[in-house]
């Protein structure tokens, strides 16, 4: 095969190989990745008086309120919006417990933080069915996300979009 034939066939394939590669997207406002969602470019992500570590939240759940051997926790992103489903698979079916410390979370009825949501939650090991008790939802089996958001129960919550939780009364 001559040389020429060679680079005739490569300048033909080069094309459909550029065209496979996956292109990376220019502006990431709103991204998911693995089951979370992180808004990025606005005000919010992190409070500016505050170091960078302060800003996690400790959040906590069990999938039996009454097991403690079904009980975890992690720190999540002041602010970002986590799937509860790659925190732990296992709470999408039952997530009878939750909690939050250094700050405060919400949940939510569709993944990526999205639809109907709790009243803002503060404290340890609280029964999910108390959350919202005259809401439709069956928050225990029907969560999909959650946001939290670090700083005082005082503080404005951390996304702005948020509007009042149908069938909540506010925490104590």
């Amino acid at each position: 095969m001559k040389a020429s034939s060679i680079l005739a066939l490569l300048s033909l394939g080069l094309p459909v190989l550029a065209a496979s590669i996956p292109q990376y997207v220019q502006d990431p406002q709103n991204f998911y990745v693995s089951g979370v969602v992180k808004e990025a470019g606005t005000d919010d992500e992190f409070i500016p008086s505050r170091p960078t570590a302060s800003n996690d939240v400790t959040f906590s759940w069990c999938s039996d309120y009454s097991q403690n051997a079904t009980c975890s926790q992690m720190k999540l992103k002041h602010s970002w919006c986590y799937d509860l489903g790659a925190l732990d698979p296992k709470i999408t079916k039952q997530l009878e417990g939750v909690g939050a410390s250094n700050g405060r979370c919400m949940m939510f009825r569709n993944n990526e933080c999205k639809g109907e949501h709790t009243a803002m939650f503060v404290g340890e090991h609280l029964w999910t069915r108390f959350l919202c008790p005259a809401s439709h939802v069956k928050w225990h089996k029907q969560a999909a996300s959650v946001r939290c958001c670090a700083g005082n129960p005082a503080d404005p919550w951390c996304d702005k979009k948020i509007r009042s939780p149908e069938g909540c009364v506010a925490p104590p």
